[in-house]
């Protein structure tokens, strides 16, 4: 293909070369040249229309990197858990399937608003297979943890836990939103948040496309409550997510 198109680049140079010669000696450009040239601008308009098509082929479709990953999640539920205004609970529980050759813990991280940070506890129905390590474990935001597996995964294994945050917020100055940042390749992700009824409003779901929460896409998706007891819960599911994506719920306290 480049040789096709360095041969035309030669024919028209020649053309131009020597129709400029002949003009220069005030001579009559000959049939034979006229006709050299109509086949040069064939040829060219042909070119044109090959770089448009080789440019449609190649350079619509963007070379993503591959992202190796060390699992798959097949499940992520976080549930923000109000018990009041100011005492609070989130709930994670993960399931994912191990893609490596050995695994033995995993890091995870979350970042608070509030203005307080008890601690984050493995579920008892657990404690059997994982636990939280103490010495990992950091308040600041973000809140880092590590779950420790006591026996370690290998490929093909799969692990499933379920921990608890617990939080206050005294000062009343969280932001008003539960989100979920997928740093993984996921099948079902969902966002739940239970609270008494009454407490908050114009509760939505929206997708942002990046990290920090800034690239919307689409429109906010409204969110309705069930009744449970004496709790409004909203929830949402989504479906294989967007790797990288941010998922969240937003609301507004109702004062």
């Amino acid at each position: 293909m480049d040789n096709f198109f360095h041969w035309c680049n030669y024919i028209n140079a020649y053309i131009f070369w020597h129709t400029s010669f002949l003009k220069g000696d005030g001579k009559e450009i000959p049939l034979w040249t006229w006709c050299i040239l109509a086949v040069s601008i064939m040829i060219n308009i042909i070119s044109i229309i090959i770089n448009i098509l080789v440019f449609m082929k190649k350079g619509n479709k963007p070379q993503f990197p591959i992202i190796k990953t060390d699992m798959i999640y097949e499940k992520l539920r976080t549930e923000l858990y109000f018990e009041n205004r100011r005492d609070i609970k989130c709930f994670r529980e993960v399931r994912f399937k191990v893609l490596c050759e050995k695994m033995e813990h995993i890091r995870k991280q979350f970042t608070w608003t509030g203005d307080g940070y008890i601690g984050t506890f493995m579920e008892p129905n657990f404690e059997d297979k994982y636990l939280i390590d103490s010495g990992s474990i950091r308040k600041c935001p973000p809140q880092i943890y590590d779950v420790i597996f006591k026996e370690p995964k290998k490929k093909g294994d799969y692990v499933h836990y379920r921990v608890r945050t617990e939080v206050f917020d005294e000062g009343e100055v969280m932001l008003p939103f539960l989100s979920q940042h997928i740093s993984g390749p996921a099948k079902k992700m969902e966002l739940v948040v239970s609270v008494p009824k009454g407490m908050i409003k114009n509760v939505r779901f929206v997708e942002y496309a990046d990290s920090a929460g800034k690239m919307v896409i689409g429109e906010p998706i409204p969110v309705e409550s069930k009744s449970v007891g004496n709790l409004d819960v909203y929830e949402f599911e989504k479906k294989k997510p967007e790797l990288l994506h941010k998922y969240k719920l937003e609301w507004e306290f109702d004062k």
